[in-house]
């Protein structure tokens, strides 16, 4: 029995058609690993995503929960409030009086007070100057060298020399403001207090008064008042 022969090119065909079967069938599996390598990436990455989520959504719900109670206890906590009671100040029964402070306004007028109004208040014809004058006290003659007492008690708020009254203290108390002017010294200080009585001067003179007298003027307020409305008074 013969063996059959095949020529060389009979079998080229069949391999080239087998070859191109496997290259195919390699491609479409190659094809379907990638897809499947990306479907594979694709879910990873969605699941990393959802379980991300996942972990954060109790944190907030935790922090939402402590806010919601911090919230309702500061509605809950009252704070206390200081209840004021009203202070009850006894009222002084009498009124205590330092040494210091003076007591009321108090006129007393002195026989050497008293003496022979030299010049009247008001308006007067003045004899040095040939005019007609308001005087605004009224001008108390006395010896040489005579004391000038405080008619009133007061303290000392000036002391100064005026071209038409000459030297002149100012004693003042709730009432009146008295001027003892024309005066030759002063024996008090601005600041002291006097008492009725007290020695305030010496009488003396001034320019347009030449004769020894005081310059006698009190004043309620910021008025001229004629001082023998007061001294009559007492």
């Amino acid at each position: 029995m013969s063996k059959l022969k095949l020529p060389v090119s009979y079998f080229a065909p069949l391999c080239l058609k087998i070859q191109g079967r496997i290259v195919g069938a390699v491609s479409r599996m190659s094809m379907a690993i990638y897809i499947a390598l990306g479907l594979l990436i694709v879910s990873s990455v969605l699941l990393t995503i959802l379980l991300a989520n996942i972990n954060k959504e109790p944190i907030a719900d935790i922090k939402s929960d402590k806010k919601v109670e911090s919230q309702a206890a500061e509605i809950i906590q009252v704070q206390p409030t200081a209840i004021a009671v009203p202070q009850v100040i006894p009222e002084p029964t009498a009124k205590v009086i330092s040494k210091e402070e003076p007591n009321d306004d108090v006129i007393a007028i002195s026989a050497a007070m008293r003496g022979p109004i030299q010049l009247d208040f008001g308006w007067q014809f003045h004899d040095v100057y040939s005019d007609w004058r308001y005087h605004t006290g009224i001008d108390i003659s006395g010896s040489v060298g005579q004391s000038v007492e405080a008619i009133q008690n007061g303290q000392v708020i000036d002391i100064f020399r005026d071209k038409h009254s000459g030297l002149t203290v100012v004693v003042k108390n709730k009432t009146y403001s008295v001027y003892y002017g024309s005066l030759s010294e002063a024996a008090v200080s601005k600041g002291s207090q006097v008492r009725p009585g007290q020695k305030i001067g010496i009488m003396g003179s001034c320019a347009g008064e030449q004769y020894n007298h005081v310059h006698l003027a009190i004043a309620k307020g910021e008025k001229y008042i004629d001082p023998k409305l007061i001294m009559n008074e007492n």
